[in-house]
């Protein structure tokens, strides 16, 4: 497995749901699999564009959802007029958080040489929705708080490169184990 890929995920995660949500955070499980769907529930998909190309996707039950946003907008001093404010609110923190956790990840990936960006997140609801396809492999970060768990799928290559001699380095796939 190559950790350094993953690692900056977890301690983003960690670290800014702590620091939006108050939270504690904890690393329950990481392995590997093909693809990935969606378990239900809803969370949001980023491409990575760059040195690293791949997707990230943040799955979330909605009840997690529902506490993690809740609290991102109370610790914000947000005031909510109605319950279509706060629905629109919610969809708006969800995307923010994965937003922040993927911007802090590829800041940690920068510091070791990977020049790479992420695209704007698309929200998604429900179960079996593809958010990675078969022919990609896919670390599954399970994460745990006190309001439940949570995933971050994560699958990634590496661009190939022009050595020194001017030949092309070979294509490694980041999430070989």
């Amino acid at each position: 497995m190559e950790p350094h890929y993953v690692n900056p995920f977890i301690s983003a995660a960690v670290k800014l749901i702590k620091k939006t949500t108050g939270l504690d955070v904890a690393k329950k499980n990481v392995y590997l699999k093909k693809g990935k769907e969606s378990f239900g529930g809803c969370g949001i998909v980023l491409d990575i564009e760059g040195d690293l190309n791949g997707k990230i996707a943040y799955e979330f039950s909605r009840g997690m959802l529902m506490q993690l946003s809740s609290r991102m907008i109370k610790r914000s001093r947000i005031e909510v007029a109605d319950h279509q404010e706060f629905l629109k609110l919610l969809k708006s923190a969800m995307a923010e958080l994965g937003n922040l956790i993927s911007g802090r990840a590829i800041t940690y990936l920068q510091e070791t040489g990977f020049n790479c960006d992420i695209t704007p997140p698309e929200i998604y609801v429900g179960q079996g929705v593809i958010l990675i396809p078969d022919d990609m492999t896919t670390f599954v970060i399970e994460l745990q708080t006190h309001y439940g768990d949570f995933v971050i799928n994560l699958a990634l290559k590496k661009i190939p490169q022009i050595n020194e001699n001017g030949e092309i380095e070979q294509v490694e796939l980041v999430t070989n184990a």
